[in-house]
């Protein structure tokens, strides 16, 4: 839902044919990671590290040669889109780079009720040896012995994208030579990586430390609306006008018995029909497009939306007498949106915590 990637529409043509087109969808889902996101971080965000002047202007570089509010924002949106987002500060050279880890690629290994203090990150690469392509994959196992914080890399080498592959030495790829197969680090009070999740248990699966979508429980309502704008787009599309005209009015002849086309011919508007020469009749075949029932059925799976994800009435759908609601309206007002925004917010508060701590 969040890529908008939907299989073709299969339907039977006049003739009883089976035909296939591109399903159109709204992508709804993405539309409202993009406004929650937009809401939870912006270029308004600040923070500030108390009592500790150096350590507040370190950070603050840090995050200000990373462009870190803006590329939080937009990972922020896979995050809530996919259940979970992680940021891993990491060396390079003499800086500090944040590595966004997104949900497909991050695997717990021990948890708590209230985190996850072990994990392993896969993270991939492609080379090109001659006419191949290669895929590497680097597998970061973080883990705990005793007080001591361990780091151990695994690089996996395979010709096929959709499998890990073979071990292979990290020197086998330049871009990973320098690591070191087995860390063990001292004076660490968390993790390296820190793991943001959205706001909310948990249903699919009770035991998981992992988060949910924010739209997970709204998966049927979001295929309500892509139908309703599938089957409207391919109204508009089966609508276009046509008007029926004798066929021998198409297929007309000069003096020379040399075919002449009087019609446009990069118009499709002109059907021919058979018909006889004493029945020349032109008729109109177009038809009304049902665009106030299309309409009012996809605000109505709209407004079902913004209930199930927490949002209040009118944020998405389009209301005649006040529009659209603004941003600065939605965190002015004690609505649902905003209410769900402080509840996310917590959650993302604490993250950006724990990433200046890990910093």
């Amino acid at each position: 839902y969040f890529e908008g990637k939907f299989k073709d529409v299969a339907y039977r043509n006049t003739y009883g044919e089976i035909r296939h087109r591109p399903y159109t969808s709204l992508n709804m889902a993405q539309v409202l990671v993009r406004r929650m996101a937009s809401l939870l971080v912006n270029e308004q965000m600040t923070f500030t590290i108390a009592d500790n002047k150096s350590a507040d202007e370190y950070v603050h570089d840090v995050f200000s040669k990373n462009d870190f509010v803006k590329n939080f924002e937009r990972y922020l949106e896979s995050g809530l889109a996919l259940g979970g987002l992680a940021m891993r500060p990491y060396i390079d050279g003499n800086e500090i780079k944040i590595a966004y880890v997104q949900a497909p690629v991050f695997f717990p290994l021990q948890s708590n009720a209230n985190d996850i203090s072990e994990a392993a990150i896969a993270t991939k690469t492609t080379t090109v040896e001659g006419n191949n392509t290669v895929y590497w994959t680097l597998l970061e196992f973080h883990s705990w012995n005793g007080n001591k914080y361990v780091i151990d890399n695994e690089l996996y080498r395979s010709m096929d994208a959709n499998a890990v592959g073979v071990r292979q030495t990290l020197s086998a790829n330049e871009i990973y030579a320098n690591l070191a197969d087995h860390s063990e680090l001292d004076n660490f009070t968390r993790p390296l990586f820190v793991y943001l999740k959205p706001f909310g248990f948990n249903n699919r699966d009770i035991t998981s430390p992992l988060g949910l979508s924010i739209f997970d429980n709204a998966r049927s309502t979001l295929r309500q609306i892509n139908d309703a704008y599938d089957q409207f787009h391919w109204e508009v599309k089966m609508g276009q006008r046509r008007v029926m005209v004798p066929e021998n009015l198409t297929q007309m002849t000069n003096e020379r018995g040399e075919f002449v086309q009087l019609f446009d011919t990069d118009q499709n508007v002109y059907v021919g029909l058979n018909s006889d020469m004493d029945d020349i009749k032109i008729t109109d075949l177009s038809t009304d497009i049902r665009a106030d029932q299309f309409i009012q059925s996809i605000n109505q799976f709209i407004k079902t939306l913004e209930m199930q994800t927490g949002l209040s009435a009118g944020t998405f759908s389009f209301d005649a007498a006040n529009g659209l609601k603004t941003a600065t309206e939605v965190v002015s007002e004690n609505s649902m949106t905003y209410q769900t925004r402080n509840s996310h917010l917590n959650n993302v508060e604490r993250a950006l915590q724990e990433l200046v701590v890990t910093v």
